[in-house]
């Protein structure tokens, strides 16, 4: 699926046109562009073993404690963090954001 179909980015006709955030950064988390761009079933996939034995059990809990605490993470983080991290300054102007998924899209890191 695609950020605009998520509903993440909107695009704008014209000379200074392209895509832009359709919320505020602040408003939109790492877990809502992943689960967009690589689907929701990949974010909560648990290791499934072919042959159910205690140890293979025990790593499928140890995989699901894992991927939890890996999507709470992506959770709690939004655009704008990422934007704060990168600067050391708090901002929210839309024009560091295309900027910043600009250059993601250039090295290949999102298709949209």
């Amino acid at each position: 699926m695609t950020l605009r179909r998520c509903g993440l980015v909107r695009s704008q006709r014209g000379a200074k046109g392209g895509y832009l955030l359709a919320r505020e950064p602040c408003q939109i988390t790492l877990l809502e562009v992943l689960a967009c761009l690589e689907g929701t079933k990949n974010l909560a996939a648990v290791a499934q073993t072919a042959s159910p034995t205690p140890e293979n059990s025990v790593l499928e809990e140890v995989w699901q404690e894992a991927s939890n605490s890996a999507i709470a993470v992506l959770q709690r983080y939004t655009l704008q963090d990422l934007c704060e991290k990168r600067s050391g300054a708090p901002t929210v102007e839309y024009h560091v954001l295309h900027l910043a998924f600009n250059q993601v899209e250039r090295c290949g890191l999102l298709m949209m």
